[in-house]
């Protein structure tokens, strides 16, 4: 189960920002003001029909390790007992432990 849901993830993001870039594009030529109306209309379409049903699902923060979904830090991209296990073996740098 969790191989699949690494190649889903790795599936979605890649052709998040693929069709991200393709995005960026059509709204830069939309914007452009030496553009003909036609031209701009068909633009305008053309976006439309591309991007009108590829971003029903989202990017969900997932754990690098073992890529659930549930109380990742956004810092190290870990879950909990992820971050604690390396935290206590010392594998991570740059954190230390704090007492009240």
């Amino acid at each position: 189960m969790i191989k699949y849901l690494k190649y889903k993830d790795l599936k979605n993001r890649k052709f998040f920002f693929k069709t991200e870039h393709q995005k960026f594009i059509f709204s830069f030529f939309l914007k452009g003001k030496k553009m003909e109306k036609n031209q701009q209309f068909k633009f305008m379409l053309k976006n439309q029909l591309l991007f009108h049903n590829y971003f029903k699902n989202k990017l969900v923060n997932r754990c690098i390790i073992s890529y659930k979904v549930r109380s990742v830090n956004r810092l190290t991209s870990l879950t909990k007992n992820n971050f604690k296990n390396y935290f206590d073996y010392g594998n991570l740098m740059g954190f230390k432990k704090s007492s009240w």
